[in-house]
């Protein structure tokens, strides 16, 4: 692991990504120039720092679509000062939100400042803000987002930076000034004496009529900068999409355009999300180490030799799906297969059985791969069956054990499964099982062939 270090370059054989070189700075402040040779190279710099990568490298970007559709969740808030004290400093600074409008795009949250930041959000001068700061135990403060429909564009600057543009529209103006109204009469229904928007103009707010008269009048007079904005969740600059005439990056969170260059950040995520994406981007990177390494994997079988002799069993997962696509979507459904495995290396088995999934796909042939992947602490073992459905299009279940020491055997019998079709699109996903009262039976098939 190096830290202080900033990838430059990213290597390619072919079109395929086999390292990077990073220029680091040293504890002493001296240079160094690093370059590290990969299997895969997963870039991981945000929704501004990846595209700059992209872009510096001329990378991955026959769509074009590299740095555009960048999303912000575009935020302002309001003060409100009340007759008790609410001393926001002396507790947890973000524990209240308000979800009940989160379906039209608008969502709430509680925030508190330190007196040395706040400060500066106070939007008046003089005697005015003086009594505001002199009262600041019995100010509160509230914010909110919007799910945005303005869109920016993550460019190189002249330095060589990322560099990155934003157009608020006049949608989201509207909706920005709808929050101000919303929460300033949150505020005066839970007893506030005034709300100090943070806007240029109708910046005091103390009664019904000021927030009616702030709705009829803001639209026309209210502009996007005479709003305070800010943004916290860049997304987007990077897109997802399996069309890559479009989108830069895969369903599998691999580049259209280079093999072995993943992207595992919010740069992929086709936003906005309308909420906090830490946990959205978590579950791509743990989504995306799959198949980063499926593809270090099928990299390394193509230069191994089979063996002469091989070792066969047969195994049934069962369990339930949810069916996410189609005219069922949002049902579970049951799903089998059962397939006879023989080892083709030291790592991987050839598989071929039936799958049974109603709705989607029912008795089908079906035929694949399952590959051991030793790690430090755990080995995974991955699923991949191709099969047809009832039209006859093609679709791939994907599933994967974890081993891990703590629970070799849960580890062992639960394996996490999607289904998707040729575009890459989830069909259904869930949890199939092997039932261990069939263990006997299964250890009775194992053989050499």
């Amino acid at each position: 692991l190096y830290s202080r270090a900033r990838v430059e370059r990213v290597l390619l054989e072919g079109d395929r990504a086999v390292g990077v070189v990073a220029s680091a700075r040293r504890e002493d402040g001296s240079s160094a120039r690093i370059t590290v040779r990969a299997a895969a190279v997963a870039l991981a710099a945000g929704a501004a720092g990846t595209p700059k990568i992209l872009l510096a490298n001329r990378l991955a970007n026959s769509s074009g679509r590299v740095g555009h559709g960048l999303t912000l969740h575009p935020a302002s808030y309001a003060w409100a000062r009340f007759d008790h004290d609410i001393r926001g400093w002396s507790a947890v600074p973000q524990g209240y939100g308000v979800e009940e409008f989160a379906d039209v795009g608008l969502r709430f949250e509680g925030a508190f400042l330190p007196l040395e930041a706040a400060a500066a959000t106070l939007g008046h001068v003089g005697a005015r803000w003086t009594q505001m700061v002199e009262a600041f135990d019995k100010l509160a403060c509230f914010g909110f987002m919007i799910s945005d429909t303005s869109r920016g564009r993550v460019t190189l600057g002249r330095d060589g930076r990322a560099s990155m543009r934003y157009w608020l529209n006049d949608a989201d103006r509207k909706q920005i000034i709808r929050g101000h109204a919303i929460l300033a009469r949150i505020y005066l229904a839970a007893g506030a004496r005034a709300v100090f928007p943070g806007l240029r103009f109708f910046d005091v707010m103390s009664h019904e009529d000021d927030v009616a008269r702030f709705e009829r009048e803001a639209p026309s007079k209210l502009l996007a900068r005479h709003i305070d904005v800010s943004a916290y969740h860049p997304l987007g600059s990077c897109r997802m999409g399996a069309d890559p005439r479009r989108y830069v990056v895969s369903p599998e969170h691999e580049t259209h355009d280079v093999r072995g260059l993943f992207v595992c950040d919010g740069s992929a995520v086709p936003g906005p999300l309308g909420v906090n994406p830490q946990m959205t981007i978590m579950a791509f990177s743990e989504r995306a180490a799959t198949y980063v390494e499926r593809r270090i994997e099928a990299q390394r079988a193509r230069t191994v030799e089979p063996r002469r002799r091989a070792v066969a069993f047969a195994e049934t997962m069962a369990g339930e799906l949810l069916v996410c696509r189609g005219a069922r979507a949002g049902e579970r459904v049951s799903a089998e297969f059962r397939v006879h495995a023989t080892r083709t290396d030291g790592t991987r088995f050839a598989l071929a059985g039936v799958i049974d999934i109603p709705s989607v796909a029912r008795q089908r042939a079906c035929e694949g791969t399952l590959t051991i992947r030793p790690l430090a602490r755990r080995r995974t073992l991955a699923y991949e069956l191709r099969f047809a459905d009832e039209d006859g299009a093609r679709l791939w279940l994907r599933g994967v054990k974890r081993v891990g020491l703590s629970a070799p055997l849960r580890g062992m019998t639960e394996l996490d499964t999607e289904v998707c079709d040729e575009e890459g699109r989830i069909v259904a996903a869930g949890q199939l099982r092997f039932d261990l009262r069939d263990l006997w039976r299964w250890l009775m098939t194992w053989r050499l062939t």
